[in-house]
């Protein structure tokens, strides 16, 4: 460098002498050197005043504010400098000196050529290198700095060019010259920096998914400059394919390592990224990911103040700190005077050189200039590491995260925890505060308590204290103080100031919220009321006093509810005080008994302003996990699918879901049970595994598997091998309803169902493109249906095979399974406008197969299925499962018929079918007959039971029916007087079988299923449920079907969630006409006779439904039966189960004859069931349910109630033709409203508004497409007009139905507290103020 001074001292009088000059450097240290090096050119011409062009008089006054006595020599001879340790002033006058023109030349050192706003005619660089002081080497400037430097070159309006000299040795002046012609390529450094970018994205939810990280990688620069220059990032594979692989383990790597950095949780099985507590601090507060994880691996419950400080200046965020040549002895020096010391000392290490001058910081310690600068940018940086510390040891609970917050009050104001808070005061040297302290007076009256000045003679010890004696009213010698502290008038006036306007006097008061019902593991509440001490007329300055903290700082304070006993944290909140501050702060007791419990209020930024008062609790001991609310225990219970034995009727396969109201997290498993010993295992707990079969007679699974991307696997594993998997092929959308079928050994025919683009193709809402606009154009009916809106795919049936690879050759996948092609079967059967299964519930239950044929319904193409329930059924034989084509399927209609049909199957070998078939179209209730077809080929279809009249010798209406292991009889499900029996019936002649033949195989509860318990046994292996038992699995013997044989009960029977059959019985009373009606009862689990009971009176939806002995989660009996009601669930007319003509009697009859039967139902009740108090009765219904609320509100039925509860109900009649499916209306209203205008008006609800009087509470949801969301606002504008005392709960998510654990855990605390609040019942639970949210929110 002292060889470049003379040339570039003469490039200067070439190129630009009497134009300024602008000279890069490498380091502050060369910028002085080299001012001093061009000052001793000037003296040697005999012109000290070359570079000077304004009168140094005149510069004076400018020349006197520099702090940096160098550089003010150096400006009166015109020559300046600017480097990063500059203070900001001296910074502001050498750039308005240059801009003046008043200096020619000025210096600057390689750091600041970004941060440098000055331009000149001349640039020159002087050097390219810079000395590296951790890797002990001379390192090139970025190509980017020097660019940006001969940028300044050319004074914008003024030079017509620029001019710039580089000095470099010979051998790099041809490197640097391309550069001059050629642009810079600008690539991208994210790679380097790709962890902490997805930490933030995942703590923001833009990351879910591996998929999202990968997609998200697309829209950034990387990509761009990855495609354009692939070799600089190291991809040598330039295809699609290569660059998704290469993207993909790029992704993967990343957050892979994330998440064994405890920073996110990746879960492989389901692809799923959610951040954890780690990556939320570190996004907040900036922190990269590996100081993250530094922290998350040494803050524990034990360290000390020391440990903080160490494990915080080991953070990455001190790599950029600055080592330099022959640093380490200053290093050394300051070092010795630092009171903490380290292990292993390394001078070359910035996170050593931060420890050491933060410690400096603290001992405001004299530091060389650039030292003094680093120790700036590290005291800078240093207060979000010690609240990510804060954040990190509160989340465990430790109390210790206090000394991090007593780290930062030292940072902010410069001194260490043991100095006295007096070096706070401006002025108050440690002579100062030693005649402070040793100041005595006797105080005129006694501070606060938490002062600790209540003695008669006083020190000085804190600044509160300081202010008690400055004030004459309470120490008569304040002039004796003021007199020993040896401070000037213009001192003391600054110091006043900041006793009385920047030190926080806080007063701290709280309140413990019920005192006596605190119990462990709940919450608990301090009402906490803060105030700071000001005038009337002042205005709080939040700014903090902090001359030695480099940046301007605000006030921050900590609440902390802490167990000093157990140095447990209980709560923490960060807050900012104004004038005043109000909040009510959340804790938990963890554990039973007298706990001495502290509330700390600490200042991030001031010593001594702390406050720790102290309260005692006397927690209850709380409920054990099993314990926990009836409605979480109920709604949260495991729910299983119904089992599927293997061939040899060993084990039974299930799926299982569960619901964690603590975790807010589901859980999804694939298992088996022993059948003999009840026994369960776990095959996989993967999200998106679902639909398992047994592959064929051995104790091989296959499953799908949904994936991120949409794409569905199939899982081949072994039921008794759970970690034995491997995946037989992926499909390219996604798939769902797998059926599978042995075709011969080694061959397994499968079926799904998935929907089908336009073109017949598979559809993957991944891959979908994003349409422009939003707007849907509707020419014909649906437009939407259930929950939303119809789109251009539709369902379809896609069969495929699975095929068995030979055990020899010994190959990589021999003996294993795989995916053989996949088929749209309505596509290759040339069925246009046929979907398949029926939308929106259709599953499973619409199509069976076998090894020779498929069988499906679906609604006639023909016809609008708004206004039609018409179905035909389609019979496609499988002459090959791997085929793009099949003969055309054979269509099965029955003349007679015309009207919905349902679950059809097929025997064993395809040769025959079994269905059920409606008669009347548009009527989705009608009774459902029960079809045989011996042979689809010749097109004889045999209706069961047929009668001459048209009526059917049965009058009930099956559900579902299946063909028995034999194929020799039928297996019908039904609903009969509020149970869901299961029947067999013979075939030996079906056209002439008559009821009585039917024989009854099952007396209680709800069957679901009924399946063969071994492949040859004609035992029956039964899935059901009941009113309070949600899983039963039973295997009946059709010979002998009272001898039962239990394999596993998920409630036990009840007991696992408080229950027992005891306390459910049901009831008969005379309805409308004096027909019977059927009703069930039941009773809290603590029932006592003699007692009476408020009626909780729940009113079904349909109304072509019923109460059954079935297990619910949505409208439970027993979950009201807990909170002490007796629950009474009536099936007036109109329900199913009594009887065809009981069901058809609702048709024209909405408010009539259910009403009277429901009025008959409540007077029963009341002069029959003495322990019920009908004086306390509330009535809850949903759908119809919410309709026949609606309408006994506005009859005199709705004042024998004291509170009624709506759940997506109908307001009015004509706002059923918003619903989707018209033809419900039509048919039980008896056609359209301008045809029976009468109709519709009869039973309209909104027509007797005038006489609602009830509380009420109304639920719609938004997506209930059923029944709009405008009936349920419709209801509660009503209710508020009239003054009626009424509420309303939505949730913008859910359709007609509340499918969320955590909406229905809502639902149902707001429908308990509501009813509990008008029968006298305490409150089920603290409810929370939604209503309060929304008036609170503002923009």
């Amino acid at each position: 460098m002292l060889a470049m001074a003379r040339p570039a001292y003469q490039s200067i009088l070439q190129l630009s002498p009497d134009k300024p000059a602008l000279v890069f450097v490498p380091s502050r240290k060369q910028v002085r050197a080299t001012a001093m090096d061009l000052l001793t050119a000037c003296a040697i011409d005999n012109d000290d005043d070359r570079f000077l062009n304004a009168d140094v008089e005149q510069l004076a006054p400018l020349l006197e504010r520099i702090h940096e006595q160098t550089l003010a020599q150096s400006l009166s001879h015109g020559i300046g400098y600017y480097h990063e340790a500059l203070t900001a002033g001296d910074k502001r006058i050498v750039t308005y000196l240059f801009r003046l023109g008043a200096i020619q030349v000025m210096l600057a050192s390689r750091d600041v050529c970004w941060e440098l706003d000055i331009t000149a005619h001349l640039v020159i660089v002087m050097n390219t290198q810079f000395f590296d002081g951790r890797e002990h080497r001379y390192i090139d400037y970025p190509i980017s700095d020097i660019l940006q430097m001969f940028g300044k070159a050319s004074r914008p309006g003024q030079d017509k060019i620029g001019r710039g000299v580089l000095m470099v040795p010979a051998v790099k002046r041809d490197y640097y010259k391309k550069f001059l012609n050629e642009a810079l390529p600008v690539e991208s450094h994210l790679q380097v920096y790709l962890h902490d970018a997805f930490v933030t994205e995942a703590s923001t939810r833009t990351l879910t998914s591996t998929q999202d990280a990968v997609d998200w990688m697309t829209y950034t620069y990387f990509y761009r400059r990855l495609l354009a220059n692939p070799s600089f990032y190291g991809l040598s594979d330039i295809s699609h394919e290569g660059l998704s692989t290469f993207l993909s383990e790029l992704v993967e790597n990343t957050l892979k390592e994330l998440s064994e950095a405890k920073i996110i949780d990746l879960d492989e099985e389901d692809d799923s990224v959610s951040p954890l507590n780690a990556a939320m601090i570190g996004a907040y507060y900036n922190i990269s990911f590996i100081t993250m994880q530094t922290f998350l691996l040494s803050l524990s419950a034990r360290t000390k103040l020391k440990g903080i400080l160490e494990i915080v200046t080991s953070a990455t965020e001190f790599e950029s700190v600055q080592i330099r040549r022959h640093e380490s002895h200053i290093l050394r020096r300051v070092y010795d005077r630092c009171p903490v010391k380290m292990a292993e000392v390394s001078y070359d290490s910035p996170h050593f050189k931060a420890f050491v001058l933060l410690q400096a910081h603290f001992s405001r310690m004299q530091l060389p200039l650039d030292l003094a600068k680093d120790q700036e940018d590290i005291v800078g940086k240093v207060l979000n590491l010690l609240s990510a510390c804060v954040d990190v040891l509160s989340s465990e609970g430790h109390l210790n995260a206090m000394n991090a917050m007593e780290l930062s009050q030292m940072v902010v104001q410069s001194m260490w925890d043991r100095d006295s808070p007096l070096k706070q005061i401006p002025h108050f040297s440690p002579e100062v505060v030693q005649v402070a302290n040793e100041f005595k007076y006797v105080a005129s009256k006694s501070l606060p308590i938490y002062f600790n000045t209540n003695h008669p003679s006083c020190r000085i010890n804190d600044v509160f204290e300081f202010m008690e004696a400055m004030d004459p009213s309470e120490n008569k010698d304040h002039a004796t103080l003021i007199k020993r502290l040896g401070l000037d008038a213009a001192q003391l006036s600054q110091v006043a100031s900041f006793t009385n306007d920047k030190y926080p006097n806080i007063e701290l008061d709280f309140e413990v919220e019920d005192p006596e019902n605190i119990t462990s593991g709940d919450p608990s509440y301090l009402k906490v009321k803060i105030e700071r001490e000001l005038e009337d007329d002042e205005e709080p300055d939040t700014t903090v006093h902090a001359p030695f903290y480099p940046k301007q700082k605000m006030e921050n304070w900590w609440l902390v509810v802490g167990d000093e006993k157990t140095k447990s944290l209980l709560a923490i909140k960060r807050v900012t005080i104004g004038r005043k501050l109000e909040l009510r702060l959340e804790y938990v007791v963890p554990t039973p008994g007298e706990h001495e419990l502290t509330l700390y209020l600490m200042s991030d930024s001031y010593v001594g302003v702390d406050q720790a008062p102290t309260f005692s609790v006397n927690a209850a001991e709380g409920m054990e996990e099993d314990e926990s609310e009836e409605e979480e225990i109920l709604l949260g219970a495991p729910r299983r699918s119904s089992a599927t034995p293997n061939a040899a009727g060993t084990l039974a396969v299930y799926t299982q879901t569960s619901y964690s109201f603590e975790s807010h997290s589901k859980t999804n498993e694939i298992r088996v049970i022993d059948i003999e010993s009840g026994r369960s295992a776990l095959i996989t707990n993967d999200p998106g595994a679902s639909n398992p079969q047994w592959v064929d007679d051995s104790d091989q699974l296959v499953w799908l598997k949904a994936k991120g991307n949409g794409n569905t696997s199939f899982i081949v594993g072994d039921a008794r091998q759970a970690d034995n998997t491997y995946t037989a092929g992926t499909v390219p959308g996604p798939v769902s309803d797998l059926k599978v079928t042995v075709i011969e050994p080694g061959k397994v025919g499968f079926a799904v169902t998935g929907k089908a683009n336009t073109d017949g193709s598979l559809y993957n809402p991944h891959d979908a493109k994003k349409p422009y606009t939003t707007g849907k154009l509707y020419t014909s009916l649906f437009v939407r249906h259930w929950d939303s809106y119809v789109e251009p795919q539709k369902n379809a049936i896609w069969y495929g095979l699975l095929e068995q690879a030979p055990l020899s050759p010994a190959r990589r996948r021999a003996g294993k399974y795989a995916v053989s092609g996949l088929t749209n079967l309505i596509q290759v059967s040339g069925l246009a406008g046929v979907e398949s299964p029926i939308p929106p519930f259709g599953g499973t239950g619409d199509f069976d197969i076998s090894p020779s044929a498929i069988v499906f319904i679906a609604k006639d193409p023909a016809l609008n299925p708004a206004t039609h329930t018409s179905c035909s059924c389609y019979y496609a034989p499988m002459f090959s499962w791997t085929s793009m084509s099949t003969p055309d399927a054979k269509i099965c209609k029955v003349t007679g018929l015309q009207g919905a049909m349902s679950s059809p199957v097929l025997n064993s070998d395809g040769s025959s079918i079994a269905l059920l078939a409606m008669r009347e179209d548009g009527y989705e209730s009608d009774k459902n007959r029960i079809l045989y077809v011996p042979n689809p080929w010749d097109g004889t279809m045999i209706e069961i039971f047929e009668s001459d009249n048209g009526e059917g010798l049965w009058d009930l209406s099956p559900s579902s029916v299946a063909f028995a292991h034999d194929d020799k009889s039928l297996l019908l499900h039904v609903e009969e007087q509020g149970r869901g029996v299961l029947y067999q019936l013979s075939l030996d002649n079906p056209q002439k079988v008559k009821p009585d033949a039917l024989k009854r195989l099952t007396r209680s509860g709800y069957v679901n299923d009924a399946v063969p318990a071994a492949a040859n046994s004609s035992k029956l292996f039964v899935s059901s449920s009941s009113l309070v038992d949600n899983s039963l699995w039973t295997i009946v013997d059709p010979a002998h079907p009272d001898d039962v044989q239990m394999v596993s009960s998920n409630g036990r029977g009840g007991s696992a969630f408080g229950l027992s059959s005891s306390q459910v019985d049901e009831i008969w009373f005379k309805g409308a006409e004096d027909h019977p009606v059927h009703a069930w009862v039941v009773k809290p689990s603590d029932f006592k006779p003699g007692e009476k009971y408020p009626l909780a009176y729940l009113i079904h939806g349909g109304p072509q439904g019923a109460w059954n002995d079935q297990w619910s989660t949505r409208w439970n009996p027993a979950v009201f039966a807990e909170q002490g009601y007796v629950v009474i669930t009536p099936n007036p007319t109109g329900s199913t189960g009594y009887g065809q003509p009981f069901t058809d009697a609702i048709k024209g009859q909405w408010g009539g004859r259910p009403y009277e039967d429901l009025v008959r139902g409540f007077d029963y009740i009341e002069h029959n069931l003495d322990y019920v108090d009908t004086t306390r009765a509330v009535a809850l219904g949903a759908s119809y349910g919410g309709y026949m609320m609606n309408w006994i509100q506005g009859n005199l039925l709705g004042r024998k109630f004291k509170a009624l509860v709506t759940h997506d109900g109908v307001f009015s009649m004509t706002g059923q033709l918003a619903s989707e499916e018209q033809y419900f209306p039509l048919h039980d209203l008896k056609g359209p409203i301008w045809k029976v205008p009468e109709n519709w008006a009869k039973w309209d609800p909104s027509r007797f508004t005038e006489h609602w009087r009830t509380p009420h509470l109304i639920i719609h949801n938004e997506l209930d497409y059923r029944l709009t969301v405008a009936e349920g606002l419709a209801a509660f504008n009503v209710l508020q007009l009239r003054g009626i005392e009424s509420a309303f709960l939505t949730f913008p998510d859910e359709n007609h139905w509340v499918l969320n654990p955590e909406n229905s855990l809502l639902w149902h605390r707001t429908v308990l507290n509501w009813i509990n609040k008008y029968v006298g019942l305490p409150a089920a639970f603290e409810e929370p103020d939604l209503a309060g949210e929304v008036n609170n929110l503002s923009l």
